[in-house]
């Protein structure tokens, strides 16, 4: 559903430049659910507005369903936004219009077609999302948790094949993050709506099937669950960490890991034995890998 290809992204100012991403690649299969995860200024909201046809790359390519987005027209990129990817905020300004109902902010990507058929969808996705009975409140008049499945519904309107969430929980507790990534789970199985989710939080993170790290601008590394090679697993306990190589086979360790090896500085010895990749500092310290 999803190839980026070497996605470099620099934002200039007249005194700075500042790599976002360098080198970002990654393959996103459809009917995935997963959430890209790391510190400000990774380049994870960056690489999400990729996806969404919000900004482009300096350098690189970007495929989404089947489609080389950065050679779209306008056009196409508004009928990408409109029919293929959905969009929810961490901000709830962004997501509602403040002076229309839950029900009226739905219909308001559907401004085209039966007024049946988009009202039944409204009234369906509300539903979906647990919030039918405050279909005729304002978003002022709910909860932040409420504005939140409100913007998901809103999100699905027109049936996209993505779903993009950044920092979907960023501004409620605890149990309603997980009330709200349940939501998310659903729409993922009932639809196969492909879910990308930008997260700080690891252990929201770990309700997903595969977590991607972001590290200066690249992937670093991946999560796997069971659920990612079994479809239909409701148990995602049991993941698996894998580095991930660039085009170079060049793989960035953790700074961690670095650490309880006793490894210090920019040089490291790297060896072969036993089967095993090692490396080891001037001095001291091992990191063995199979």
């Amino acid at each position: 559903m999803i190839k980026c290809d070497n996605l470099v992204k620099i934002y200039k100012s007249a005194e700075t430049e500042v790599m976002a991403l360098q080198g970002l690649d990654i393959t996103i299969e459809e009917g995935e659910f997963m959430a890209i995860i790391g510190n400000s200024g990774s380049g994870k909201s960056t690489f999400l507005n990729m996806i969404g046809a919000l900004d482009v790359p300096t350098a690189g390519r970007l495929y989404v369903d089947g489609k080389d987005l950065f050679k779209l027209t306008k056009k196409e990129i508004v009928d990408y936004k409109r029919k293929t990817v959905g969009f929810v905020w961490q901000n709830n300004a962004r997501n509602l219009l403040p002076y229309l109902t839950a029900r009226e902010n739905v219909l308001v990507p559907m401004m085209f077609g039966s007024e049946k058929v988009k009202g039944e969808r409204a009234d369906e996705l509300l539903e979906l999302v647990g919030i039918g009975h405050k279909a005729n409140e304002y978003p002022l008049k709910m909860s932040g948790g409420e504005q939140q499945r409100v913007a998901i519904a809103v999100a699905l309107a027109n049936n996209p094949k993505i779903l993009l969430a950044d920092e979907p929980t960023g501004a409620v507790d605890v149990k309603t993050s997980e009330h709200i990534f349940d939501v998310f789970r659903k729409i993922n199985k009932e639809y196969n709506t492909t879910v990308v989710i930008v997260t700080h939080d690891m252990k929201l993170a770990d309700k997903v099937n595969r977590v991607a790290s972001i590290r200066d601008g690249k992937i670093s590394s991946e999560k796997l669950s069971a659920a990612f090679y079994e479809k239909g697993l409701e148990s995602l306990q049991g993941f698996s960490e894998f580095s991930i190589l660039d085009r170079a086979n060049r793989v960035q360790i953790p700074r961690d890991l670095l650490e309880k090896a006793g490894i210090t500085g920019n040089r490291v010895k790297m060896d072969f034995r036993d089967g095993e990749i090692v490396l080891s500092g001037e001095d001291k310290g091992e990191i063995g890998s199979k």
